[in-house]
């Protein structure tokens, strides 16, 4: 990429220490957990002379794949939160405005600098997912379509780092807001559909915690609109994506009771509906943060 924007910042995150330490603690909890739920579901099933079922495998295979979830919405908003509030605290901002180089130019090459750094990171977790390859179950093809979607999460998390860095002046204001604005979307519509299904119960019902997971409300209509707020999680296009690749998901983030009419489509392409709908509020916080450097020239 020719961009300069892109290329100062991957120049200056890879001369820096936080990179390797990034890196290593990227890799060692994600394989110290892998570790861990391998010996779990196989060493210690072995030695006690238990049966091995396949479901184990995938077992293995949906903890590194939430745990690395998780360790992406740990790292976009560490390493984009900056992205502008950083130019205007070492008072390069103006500097950078007057260059011929226009908002757009600005805001793409500070997201692809951070997606670069994302898709680095990911690749050096391949080994880690040679666990679950050395004894079968998930095919290339399935660890291609996890890639994609976990660098489309990043793309979300980084488009509204970057807008949120736009309107701070700090970075230390701006990171703060990034986790809150993160974990509220992520953690905040899972506990409104919760509530939801809950609150549908009829006097003298009551909800279960397993009616929850697998989705089965008192009051269907009642939650049915509600639970179509999922589609703005990212953890449920990746829920949806285990669907497919392994048959199983928490029913939660994938059925909402409703049978026909446009809420089927949706409930069979879930995934499709999820993915454009995120690409749509990406590309939304990048156009509110170059009309945001716009108004700043």
């Amino acid at each position: 990429m020719k961009n300069p924007i892109y290329r100062k910042e991957l120049k200056q995150y890879a001369r820096s220490r936080r990179a390797m330490w990034t890196l290593v603690a990227f890799n060692l909890i994600l394989q110290l957990i892998g570790l861990f739920v391998y010996y779990i579901s196989f060493a210690r099933m072995g030695n006690q002379g238990l049966r091995i079922h396949y479901a184990d495998i995938l077992t293995v295979y949906r903890i590194l794949v939430l745990t690395e979830f998780l360790l992406v919405m740990c790292v976009v908003p560490a390493i984009s939160s900056g992205a502008v509030c950083g130019e205007r605290e070492k008072q390069t901002f103006d500097p950078l405005l007057s260059t011929p180089m226009s908002p757009l130019q600005i805001v793409l090459g500070k997201l692809s600098a951070s997606l670069h750094i994302v898709l680095l990171l990911l690749i050096s977790a391949l080994p880690t997912f040679g666990l679950v390859f050395s004894i079968g179950g998930i095919r290339i093809r399935d660890l291609c379509a996890l890639y994609i979607c976990l660098i489309l999460q990043a793309v979300v998390f980084g488009s509204a780092s970057i807008l949120i860095s736009a309107h701070c002046r700090k970075t230390a204001t701006a990171t703060v807001l990034s986790y809150l604005t993160m974990f509220l979307v992520v953690l905040g519509t899972m506990l409104i559909v919760g509530a939801c299904y809950a609150l549908s119960a009829e006097e003298g019902s009551y909800v279960t915690m397993e009616m929850v997971y697998r989705g089965m409300a008192p009051n269907e209509a009642a939650v049915r609109n509600w639970n179509l707020l999922l589609l703005l999680n990212p953890s449920s296009a990746l829920l949806a994506l285990f669907r497919e690749q392994t048959g199983s998901a928490p029913a939660l983030l994938l059925e909402y009771g409703s049978k026909g009419g446009a809420a089927e489509a949706i409930r069979e392409h879930w995934l499709v509906v999820s993915v454009v709908l995120q690409i749509a509020v990406a590309l939304l916080f990048q156009f509110l943060s170059i009309r945001r450097l716009s108004r700043t020239e």
